[in-house]
């Protein structure tokens, strides 16, 4: 889907559209993808443009210390003793004012 400019369009049109139908929360991540040695990668925008369309305000949520236990090379979640993992929740940021 990456890829596939036109599909990922079609994509953010029907979350748009089941979200009109039922609102809810919804949780994405805007890099798009895991990275390899957890620097934060550009941010992709479909998920504002879906925030905005929806007019739904974004909460910026930060996840550091994942990469153990789900980073790109694994394909399926492990048992893992201890991993200790941070969970930063910022403040609402209304969208809509936002065009």
């Amino acid at each position: 889907w990456r890829s596939n400019h036109k599909r990922a369009l079609q994509s953010l049109d029907a979350g748009r559209r089941s979200l009109e139908e039922k609102p809810r929360s919804v949780l994405l991540f805007p890099e798009g993808t895991r990275s390899d040695d957890g620097v934060v990668r550009p941010f992709k925008k479909g998920g504002l443009v879906l925030a905005l369309q929806a007019g739904m305000d974004c909460v910026p949520v930060a996840v550091c210390g994942t990469r153990r236990i789900i980073g790109r090379e694994v394909d399926k979640f492990e048992p893992i003793v201890a991993c200790r993992v941070k969970v930063i929740i910022g403040k609402p940021i209304p969208t809509k004012d936002m065009s």
